[in-house]
């Protein structure tokens, strides 16, 4: 096979990786034991007329990844943005948390207050955290280049103001089932609010490490689109990139060509 990489795994994070390599000029292949790539996040039928991704949940969507491979051009849209998540109870009484409320379960009003005081802040310090994304993080050393984003990273977390400065301080030596615990009373609340903190982590709440991961979902749930799913839009800008795909089944998902090259069934 006169390939410079094979990728084992059609996942969504082996088709990113081959679109890049082919971006980059490599010839790829991407091997696939199921029939259909994009793993955990291909859209199935799980029910008679019911199609859903498992990967529902999209704050971890890099956007320079989706502008690099022009994933909107290949059909990527959001079904939704900001939706509510809804907790639910074993005596119907459900809760429902939205962006900047939360209502129903019999809510004290000082879990209603908390609530906001909590988004308000996890907001704040997500913003820090943002401006961090995708930069090599700084050593600690005497080099210009160091000592100035050290310098930046700094002053962004001084200007949070003395409270909030600390408070950022202070949870990040504590786990997220200790800041529940702290500012609220309902157990199916904490609950809720906990998953996004564990989520991913294969870990439990009174794990270290979870309060930072707290941070990245706020304002930023989404979901795709049903009309396109999340394997054929990355697998058509794979495709655009130069790179192929196979399955165990022996079927050639795409052959290798250059952008711009027409594929034999028109596609």
């Amino acid at each position: 096979m006169n390939v410079d990489t094979i990728i084992i795994g059609g996942g969504h994070n082996g088709l990113v990786c081959a679109a890049y390599l082919a971006k980059a000029g490599k010839k790829v292949t991407v091997l696939e034991a199921a029939d259909q790539v994009g793993g955990a996040a291909a859209t199935r039928e799980f029910a008679p007329g019911y199609r859903a991704s498992v990967a529902h949940l999209l704050y971890l969507l890099d956007k320079d990844i989706s502008k690099d491979l022009a994933l909107e051009s290949h059909g990527l849209k959001m079904a939704k943005i900001g939706l509510k998540t809804i907790a639910l109870a074993e005596n119907g009484d459900h809760i429902t948390i939205g962006t900047s409320d939360v209502d129903g379960g019999g809510l004290s009003d000082g879990d209603k207050a908390a609530y906001k005081e909590y988004r308000r802040f996890m907001a704040k310090f997500a913003g820090i955290f943002s401006g961090l994304h995708n930069r090599i993080p700084p050593r600690i050393t005497r080099e210009r280049g160091d000592m100035t984003a050290l310098g930046k990273m700094a002053l962004n977390v001084r200007m949070l103001g003395r409270n909030d400065m600390r408070e950022l301080l202070r949870i990040g030596a504590i786990n997220i089932y200790d800041v529940l615990q702290e500012n609220f009373d309902d157990p199916l609340l904490k609950g809720a609010l906990s998953l996004d903190a564990v989520l991913g982590t294969n870990s439990g709440p009174q794990i270290e490490q979870q309060r930072i991961h707290r941070l990245a979902p706020h304002e930023r749930k989404q979901r795709w689109r049903s009309g396109r799913s999340i394997d054929s839009t990355w697998r058509n800008g794979r495709r655009n990139r130069g790179a192929r795909c196979r399955s165990t089944q022996g079927r050639r998902r795409d052959s290798h060509r250059h952008p711009g090259q027409q594929h034999p069934d028109g596609r």
